[in-house]
């Protein structure tokens, strides 16, 4: 029973983990300001909440982007909208878990799909495939493994793909052939260009 209870608590961990700073990136790009977010300090508050959480019998915690990126949309700027909004859920749970608990979850689904949809930017995704064509292969993996599987299998996969990938290209590199390395020639200097008021000596 302890290798299967270690093996879900790396599984959490690593999908929690994982979706926190993929939240904050995310974040980030959406609202760009001079602050950036220190992964260090949010992975130690997400262990810091998942220790009290457990303590309770609660479930693990991790970063979301929904209520997030709306406290983006409404300008927010300061720690007052999350307040406001935990303490909106815990109401809610507390008073109405009977009329949540009848929403279809088709109907949260269509909210998930709604917000990550206006999270994409296909400029990014355009700049990334400029930098190596071959960041499409860890793309399509992920996205299908979370179609098919899971988020948090699709997760796995795609880390998986993208180490491969790197591996086989500083394999490539090292060897120093294969259409992955680029060769940096200098450009011959250009001839200075005349002035308007020199002449032309014969």
């Amino acid at each position: 029973a302890l290798p299967s209870l270690c093996g879900t608590i790396l599984l959490i961990y690593a999908m929690t983990s994982a979706e926190t700073l993929l939240s904050c990136t995310a974040l980030d790009r959406l609202r760009p300001t001079s602050y950036k977010h220190n992964p260090d300090q949010e992975l130690i508050g997400q262990g810091v909440a998942n220790i009290t959480s457990a303590a309770f019998m609660g479930m693990p915690v991790t970063a979301v982007i929904a209520r997030s990126s709306l406290n983006i949309k409404l300008k927010a700027n300061s720690r007052l909208p999350a307040l406001v909004q935990s303490a909106f859920v815990f109401g809610s749970l507390a008073l109405y878990s009977d009329v949540i608990s009848a929403v279809p979850l088709s109907a949260l689904a269509g909210v998930l799909i709604s917000s990550g949809a206006g999270m994409l930017q296909p400029a990014e995704l355009k700049s990334c495939l400029a930098d190596d064509k071959y960041n499409i292969g860890p793309y399509l993996v992920t996205t299908g493994g979370m179609l098919t599987m899971g988020m948090a299998e699709g997760i796995v996969l795609g880390c998986a793909s993208s180490a491969a990938k790197h591996l086989v290209q500083q394999h490539l590199l090292a060897a120093g052939g294969g259409g992955w390395v680029v060769h940096a020639e200098e450009a011959p200097p250009k001839a200075p260009v005349p002035s308007p008021g020199t002449r032309k000596e014969a």
